[in-house]
């Protein structure tokens, strides 16, 4: 049998290897998604909850890289604090998983405790259901925490929706950080809400990515208010790929006074017109399956149906 190797990461050197082994996993995975190498090669700078280089464990076998894992931790509304794993392994080699997780849970138990002691913790990791890794985070004692829908929807021919009293219109550049701001409060108070996810710093990260485009971004406004915001994107390079033409919609919020009155409805009709005046055939968006907010309802009144369940597996810090 050959011998497995774990390290730590050393840089760029490792993204191309990392890169490869992450495209074959999220297929075998299920996930039904992939990721060029310049938003994959972002996604491993440094944020305040993850540093790379103790942070991403890397697994080798004969000096190739065939799996890696990378951990975070962000504080959630409540004060709980989760400790995330994402692992990433050749399907060959899929038997070595758990040990790249259980080596993964020991750099996240060690970071939790220079945490306070008295806050909720716990490890959490993701899959899509039904598919072999749920049952191995079950068998290492993982609970299912919360279920992620996938949802999509055929293009052509979307209505425009029109709300009294409010424009929808493009994003300009120095309405961004109103735009992100006002998208913050409108998520703030969900069960999944974590204030590092809605940092300056990432806002900027998203628009360094290859496939930001401002002229997909939409806010809606009262007057000279912005109340709203959806933020659409196209991945080209994993159409291409998975040979589709998929458009991707995305944090779609109306500000507390302004909701219950179509605004998101008429955000959503915009960007899918948009996409379709692209040539894209289908969009996806994903939502809590206990989103709180009546998102799931709205979204299949727009003709999106679930295509995949993503499911969040949590297990009790000891």
């Amino acid at each position: 049998m050959t011998a497995l190797a774990f390290r730590l990461f050393e840089g760029d050197v490792d993204l191309p290897g990392m890169h490869t082994v992450s495209q074959v996993s999220l297929i075998a995975d299920g996930m039904n998604m992939l990721e060029d190498f310049e938003s994959f090669s972002e996604s491993y700078s440094e944020f305040s909850e993850m540093l790379p280089a103790e942070d991403v464990i890397i697994l080798e076998s004969e000096d190739k890289i065939i799996g890696h894992a990378r951990v975070w931790w962000k504080k959630y509304s409540g004060g709980r604090r989760l400790y995330s794993v994402a692992s990433f392994v050749l399907p060959e080699h899929s038997s070595a998983r758990r040990e790249l997780i259980e080596r993964a849970e020991l750099r996240l138990a060690d970071i939790a405790s220079c945490h306070p002691p008295e806050v909720e913790k716990a490890f959490e990791t993701q899959c899509v259901g039904g598919t072999p890794l749920e049952g191995l985070f079950r068998s290492m004692g993982y609970s299912l925490g919360r279920t992620f829908f996938e949802m999509v929807r055929p293009l052509g021919k979307t209505e425009e929706k029109k709300v009294p009293g409010i424009t929808i219109r493009q994003v300009r550049e120095d309405e961004l950080k109103t735009a992100w701001s006002v998208a913050r409060e409108a998520f703030r108070g969900q069960r999944m809400f974590a204030e590092e996810n809605w940092s300056e710093e990432r806002l900027d990260a998203k628009m360094r990515s290859p496939f930001f485009d401002i002229t997909l971004w939409y806010v809606a406004c009262h007057g000279d208010e912005i109340v709203g915001s959806v933020y659409n994107y196209i991945k080209p390079e994993e159409n291409q790929m998975l040979d589709r033409r998929r458009g991707y919609i995305s944090n779609v919020c109306v500000s507390g006074d302004f909701r219950g009155k179509g605004i998101a409805k008429a955000l959503i009709c915009k960007g899918l017109r948009e996409l379709e005046s692209r040539g894209m055939k289908e969009a996806r968006l994903g939502v809590d399956s206990e989103n709180p907010t009546g998102a799931l309802d709205l979204y299949r009144s727009l003709g999106f149906a679930v295509s995949n369940s993503y499911l969040s597996f949590v297990k009790p810090m000891k």
